[in-house]
């Protein structure tokens, strides 16, 4: 072969590892996204959920140093008629 054809094969070879090494990043941008995704999601929910145990924890009432649960009924009230009523 001539030095013509030598220096193109290189050219080629070199553009073609270019071009895989560069799909390659790519590929593992993505996994690196999808990963962090994943991550955020998790964190939030678990973060969620110790906050709504917080809130259930502080909800309770403490009588005698024994936590007690307290439920919390809204109605409206009735009226005498309705009362008379049942």
């Amino acid at each position: 072969m001539d030095a013509y054809s030598d220096t193109i094969e290189r050219q080629n070879a070199t553009h073609f590892t270019r071009r895989r090494t560069e799909m390659n990043v790519m590929k593992n941008m993505e996994a690196i996204f999808l990963a962090a995704v994943f991550l955020a999601g998790v964190t939030s929910a678990a973060s969620a959920a110790s906050t709504n145990a917080r809130e259930r924890y502080n909800a309770q009432v403490s009588i005698e140093g024994k936590q007690m649960a307290v439920v919390t009924v809204t109605a409206k009230r009735l009226t005498a008629e309705e009362k008379a009523a049942i």
